[in-house]
């Protein structure tokens, strides 16, 4: 309960001060239940009477002892529509529950970090809305959450250049997936290969009003997908559920994705190269699953 006490001071200090020096990845929030499915419809009956849009839900990597609910609001919304399309990956935000022990633990991903990496140096113009998105995000989940992840809390500044290591991708080291004609062609072309197809299926999707920028969230099914790569990385006491689903982003008519290399380090920052070695075919298969929704 310090610990808490101090992070929610120190993070609303920082937030005055408008920079955010520690920032860790994720947000615990205490909660009391044993019942999976009975807590995610309460934790999306939360986040929609908070005023928040709830998006989606699945269990990720096959796995019964883990949901994750998606969710977004207009100060989300708002603050990429003011911004460079790219920003687009930020337009959800991602609440887990994990069983642990025989117990629940309820999770989010922390706006101001993911904010941070996605915005770069365009976050200081939108970090009202992300901060506002956040505290409203925090309200329905019963208030401040304690942050875990890193090992070493990173500021604004590591986030915004972030990568793993050196000859690692940055945030705009994207993979370019495809090109259309237009905006609806490639939306088109998703939709249809997300019908069909019998390893990759659509989590949520949300678009930017009157852009032509929208975001999917994708759960990555089949033997190269989640169930393969998510025990050998979330292997820690406290689990990083929140960094699914993974998210595929049109642009006009352009459809890319964040960088395996870099998705994965931002999501797990402490991962040792003796993990990662482990999953070194990982960012290849998430390429050819998310390739093949845009033939």
């Amino acid at each position: 309960m310090i610990r808490s006490a101090i992070v929610t001071f120190s993070l609303g200090l920082s937030m005055l001060a408008g920079q955010t020096d520690d920032l860790q990845p994720y947000l615990e929030y205490a909660y009391q239940g044993t019942d999976i499915e009975a807590a995610s419809e309460d934790i999306a009956g939360r986040i929609e009477a908070a005023g928040l849009r709830f998006l989606g839900r699945y269990a990720p990597a096959d796995d019964p002892g883990r949901m994750i609910i998606v969710v977004t609001g207009d100060d989300l919304i708002s603050a990429v529509a003011a911004s460079a399309p790219t920003t687009g990956f930020a337009l959800a935000m991602r609440v887990a529950i994990t069983r642990q022990d025989g117990q629940l633990v309820l999770s989010s991903q922390n706006p101001p970090y993911w904010g941070n990496a996605y915005f770069q140096d365009g976050y200081p113009a939108v970090a009202g809305r992300i901060e506002a998105f956040a505290a409203t995000l925090a309200g329905a989940l019963g208030g401040s959450g304690m942050g875990f992840g890193s090992a070493e809390e990173l500021s604004d500044k590591d986030l915004r250049r972030y990568h793993y290591m050196f000859a690692m991708p940055y945030f705009e080291n994207m993979v370019k997936l495809a090109k259309f004609p237009s905006f609806d062609e490639a939306v088109a072309a998703i939709e249809a290969n997300l019908a069909a197809s019998q390893v990759a299926s659509k989590v949520f999707q949300v678009q930017v009003p009157d852009k032509t920028v929208r975001l999917y969230g994708i759960a990555l099914g089949g033997e190269r997908g989640e169930s393969r790569f998510v025990p050998i990385i979330d292997f820690g006491e406290r689990k990083h559920t929140a960094f699914l689903p993974y998210g595929l982003l049109v642009m006009d008519g352009a459809v890319v994705m964040l960088h395996g290399r870099f998705r994965i380090a931002l999501s797990f920052p402490d991962l040792t190269m003796g993990t990662f070695s482990k999953i070194m075919a990982t960012p290849g298969d998430i390429k050819k699953l998310m390739r093949a929704l845009t033939k």
